[in-house]
């Protein structure tokens, strides 16, 4: 089988893609003479085939090949740049969050997807960047920051709430009497804490409250 003109005849009077496959056609030459994605796939073209061909991913996605099978044919900067989004590409391809960060992913991207904070904190990122992404004061912490560390990157008062921190670490991490209190820490709790009388009061705790507490 000839390419080019004589292959366009081929087609001219319906020969189908399977035939003129077995003919000898390429995915290529078949595509130039006007056959779409759609029919090379139906006629039998795997899609490394119709990748030499010119096609790209989001292109074979639209012609029917799934995600998974075109995971070994294009790499996950190339899905990135045909506008997939990180979240189909770590379920129907089992992309790892690695590959997709050196794809050029961002962390509140990833995220997003699905892939975990440890995932991400494995990365290397730290806690800027993991905060930057999203991840809640309760997992910072179980990735084994402090409390110190948790104020410094910006996460409130409010968010420690859901926290294993006791009163003297937040105490010791910058937190006021008048922060933890709004948390709803009793006198005794904020004074267990390391906190003064002078602090509590500051905290607008009542006299009846202090004196419980031991003052």
């Amino acid at each position: 089988l000839k390419m080019g003109y004589e292959l366009a005849q081929l087609r001219a009077v319906c020969f189908t893609v399977s035939e003129l496959k077995a003919a000898g056609g390429s995915a290529k030459a078949l595509s130039e003479v006007g056959f779409a994605p759609e029919e090379l796939q139906a006629g039998g073209f795997e899609p490394g085939a119709l990748k030499e061909a010119g096609f790209n991913s989001a292109t074979l996605k639209k012609a029917g090949f799934k995600v998974k099978s075109l995971r070994h044919v294009f790499s996950a900067a190339e899905f990135k740049q045909e506008g997939f989004e990180a979240k189909e590409l770590r379920i129907a391809a089992n992309f790892s969050c690695t590959e997709l960060w050196n794809a050029g992913y961002t962390p509140a991207t990833l995220y997003a997807a699905g892939y975990t904070p440890r995932e991400l904190f494995e990365l290397g990122l730290g806690p800027a960047a993991l905060r930057l992404a999203g991840i809640p004061a309760e997992q910072l912490e179980a990735l084994g920051f402090s409390a110190k560390v948790l104020r410094e990157v910006g996460v409130a008062v409010d968010e420690m709430r859901g926290t294993g921190f006791q009163p003297e670490q937040l105490r010791s991490a910058g937190y006021s009497a008048v922060e933890l209190r709004k948390l709803g820490l009793t006198a005794k709790e904020l004074k267990d804490g390391g906190f003064s009388e002078a602090e509590v009061r500051k905290a607008g705790v009542p006299l009846w409250e202090l004196r419980k507490a031991g003052w």
